[in-house]
């Protein structure tokens, strides 16, 4: 008899829970290696490997009751719709500083330690996972993380973390002992391939796994998640598909950033404003140069009730913001001696109502997306 046909029932799950998430976390760290910009990124990429253990149960930005309005990362449902494991993710470029800077205390304390503590999530299963951006300075010495590894074992809660360029990963699960697993082989240092617009939202590409995740789609994180994990599965790599990415002369604030991205192979992953934190640099030409789509999305369960009048106003301010963009990237680029990119600006309206916004409304909002030449895609997924 084998050890494991003696484990009191339920441990054998828990156990293939515990590797599934170890996989996933290991995929993770691989492939985030080299990209520094928005925390987006990595929230999204983990959400894809996570997929990979568990298609279907995957949610981004989920609400749950025990953290009031805001909702967590990455979270895996269980068969019931049950919260079955929970993610908060730290890292990327703030500005010119490492994230993981403004986050973790000196004796390794972290706010979403105390937030993950409070979920109904067996301990094993509730990650804390920094990635450290080291273009920027690693933020977390050996010391600091044996600090927050067990500073977030005191809240019951597990730890993982990866600088960039390492060769293994830290991984602490609660209630276990601190380990160092090796990582998958790096990227190549320039990956990805060029860009088809012509098939890429087709029904053979995006469309098409929209429609097919239908059910798991709660919120517009959740659209943009099954949009990337598209993109990925084109062929596209994840050093040139940015979530939410910073550029010096983004229109209005700071905060004001595309959901989506996508860039030609040689940006590799350079998301963040500035070389190595240095303000009397920056990436906005290399990434104006690049730029080849990108792409705002409007969908979820909250549009669920909304008025066919209601979604055109919807769509449309969206479409305006993209036209914006266009604006301020051409004006930019000009500034910056650099030819007019030759970027495609794309508007996805997914629509999960049980009945297709009518054909005059559509008629409509085409209309407005062609005055501004801007793309506009409407896919009708009833959820």
């Amino acid at each position: 008899m084998n050890s494991d046909s003696i484990l009191p029932m339920g441990d054998e799950d828990k156990s293939a829970d515990n590797k599934a998430i170890e996989r996933a976390l290991n995929q993770f760290f691989t492939k985030a290696n080299g990209i520094v910009g928005s925390e987006a990124n990595y929230q999204v990429l983990l959400a894809v490997e996570l997929e990979k253990e568990y298609p279907g149960k995957v949610r981004r930005e989920h609400r749950m009751a025990e953290t009031g309005r805001g909702g967590v990362d990455v979270v895996v449902l269980s068969e019931e719709g049950e919260a079955l494991a929970a993610f908060e993710l730290k890292g990327g470029a703030y500005n010119s500083r490492n994230a993981l800077q403004d986050v973790f205390t000196e004796d390794g304390n972290c706010q979403d330690m105390n937030k993950l503590s409070k979920l109904k999530v067996v301990p094993a299963h509730r990650w804390l996972v920094a990635v450290d951006a080291i273009e920027l300075g690693r933020s977390l010495s050996y010391r600091k993380q044996i600090r927050a590894a067990e500073t977030a074992g005191s809240y019951n809660v597990s730890f993982a973390y990866h600088g960039h360029g390492d060769k293994t990963f830290l991984l602490a699960p609660s209630g276990g002992r601190v380990r160092y697993p090796e990582i998958g082989t790096m990227q190549p240092e320039i990956s990805g391939k060029s860009i088809d617009l012509s098939t890429l939202i087709t029904r053979q590409g995006v469309e098409r796994d929209l429609i097919a995740a239908s059910q798991s789609i709660q919120l517009e994180a959740d659209i943009v998640t099954i949009i990337y994990r598209s993109l990925l599965a084109q062929g596209y790599s994840a050093k040139q598909i940015a979530l939410e990415t910073y550029f010096n002369f983004a229109p209005g604030n700071m905060h004001q950033r595309p959901d989506i991205c996508l860039f030609a192979p040689g940006v590799d992953g350079h998301f963040n404003l500035y070389p190595e934190g240095n303000t009397s640099r920056s990436y906005d030409s290399l990434k104006l140069s690049m730029l080849k789509l990108l792409v705002e999305v409007k969908g979820g369960r909250p549009l669920l009730g909304k008025k066919d009048s209601t979604l055109q106003n919807i769509y449309r301010k969206d479409i305006e913001k993209l036209n914006q963009w266009k604006v301020v990237i051409n004006g930019a680029a000009q500034r910056l001696s650099l030819d007019i990119p030759d970027t495609a600006f794309l508007f996805i309206g997914v629509d999960l109502r049980p009945y297709p916004i009518h054909h005059d409304v559509l008629a409509t909002i085409s209309g407005i997306a062609n005055e501004n030449n801007i793309c506009f895609h409407y896919v009708h997924s009833p959820n």
